[in-house]
């Protein structure tokens, strides 16, 4: 994959090398982590499991050095994530989800010799919630990097593309939540303007390898890219206008260009005077779109 220039905004390096990361998690102890009458249930990647609240189960995918684990809480209701690397827990951020997704496992991705499992974890609702885990390993296992994805429940995650800009970047298409039940600020109380959950725009993003670790593209990069899905939102069916104007006026900031003049040509007459805050909201999405939440596995004294 291409280096990129521009520099991560994420701190700490999500990277494991050496003999500690070659741990087999299939020998991790299940102590705490079963159904009260045995061991984990195993996932393999490519299965989806809906839970049974009738039968309280663990379940387990392993993964290299990595051990992914969905709980039972609440009595068997939901279940809660606990991700375990080289023997230690390391992250346990997805909570109450009932659907536990480990995909099919993606091969010389995202760098040649290196193998990804996108885990979803989704908790059944209307719209949300979904959050992720990105769990990567190299060389025989002997680096791995770790990433758990959210915007609030309400981003999801699709199955890898290529992308070419130059050269070919392998992405995650991601979807920027900043503009569901949309209502432009500036407006008076009495019959605001705003967009239902259905009218709302589902804007793509894409997440990028940058070295050890994931995070969102910015703008200028993928030109190409969102040409097509401004191509895509032009020639879409029944979009509510308004909606329709925001993602191109989205799309084409994140190709670098001026987004306001896209949204005085094509916003509703109606809209048409929030349109400064209109762009400054746009403009604010693409800047704060932070789903990637690096995990450290290194250990630290």
């Amino acid at each position: 994959m291409r280096k990129t220039s521009d520099s991560p905004r994420r701190g700490r390096v999500a990277a494991v090398s050496g003999a500690a990361a070659l741990a087999l998690a299939a020998a991790l102890p299940l102590a705490g982590c079963g159904d009260g009458e045995g061991e984990a249930v195993p996932v393999k990647p490519g299965e989806e499991v809906r839970i049974d609240s009738s039968a309280a189960k663990t379940y387990r995918t392993d993964f290299g050095p990595f051990a992914l684990l969905a709980e039972p809480e609440f009595g068997g209701e939901t279940l809660d994530a606990k991700l375990v690397f080289d023997e230690r827990e390391v992250d346990a951020s997805a909570r109450g989800f009932v659907i536990f997704n480990p995909r099919a496992e993606v091969r010389d991705f995202p760098l040649p010799g290196c193998r990804t499992l996108p885990v979803e974890m989704y908790s059944g609702g209307a719209n949300c919630c979904f959050t992720y885990y990105i769990l990567t390993t190299c060389t025989d296992d002997s680096v791995s990097y770790a990433s758990y994805i959210d915007a609030n429940g309400k981003s999801s995650m699709g199955n890898p593309e290529t992308l070419e800009n130059g050269t070919a970047s392998l992405v995650f298409p991601i979807s920027d939540p900043a503009f569901q039940y949309y209502q432009p600020r500036g407006q008076s109380d009495e019959n605001p303007l705003f967009l239902s959950g259905a009218d709302s725009p589902a804007l793509t993003r894409f997440l990028i390898f940058d070295e050890t670790i994931w995070r969102p593209d910015q703008a200028g990069r993928h030109q190409e890219a969102y040409d097509i899905l401004i191509a895509q939102v032009r020639n879409a069916a029944d979009m509510h206008p308004a909606a329709r104007a925001i993602a191109i006026a989205y799309y084409t900031a994140m190709k670098g260009d001026e987004s306001l003049e896209v949204l005085e040509e094509l916003l509703p007459v109606d809209w048409a005077p929030y349109k400064e805050l209109i762009n400054a909201d746009i403009l604010d999405a693409i800047e704060n779109f932070e789903p990637v939440h690096t995990i450290d596995l290194i250990k630290h004294p």
